[in-house]
């Protein structure tokens, strides 16, 4: 027979297991590159298309960044993957416990 459920759509353990966000936990590391590599190409895409680099766009990139913008192609997707998993708490270093050594005897 057919089981009905009394929940409301989207609450419970049930909810937590579909959905983009779901994917994303289960999928962590390959999410983790593929958005490591579309945030890199978009971040950079500016000063590829810039004078500096083939000169499609007019106008020249900003010296005053330098390089820089390449650090984001890895901590976008680092800061949205802990934003994903772990939440809010994810943020916060985990404590410090300092457990006494074990007696060999």
């Amino acid at each position: 027979m057919l089981k009905t459920s009394t929940e409301a759509p989207g609450s419970g353990s049930a909810g937590r297991d579909r959905g983009p966000a779901a994917s994303v936990r289960r999928h962590g590391l390959v999410t983790f590159y593929a958005l490591a590599y579309l945030v890199s190409w978009l971040v950079w895409l500016p000063y590829v298309l810039s004078q500096d680099g083939l000169g499609v766009l007019g106008f020249s990139f900003p010296q005053v960044l330098g390089t820089s913008q390449g650090v984001a192609g890895f901590a976008v997707p680092a800061l949205l993957l802990i934003a994903v998993t772990r939440g809010r708490l994810g943020y916060r270093p985990e404590p410090y416990v300092d457990k006494p050594a074990r007696d060999a005897s």
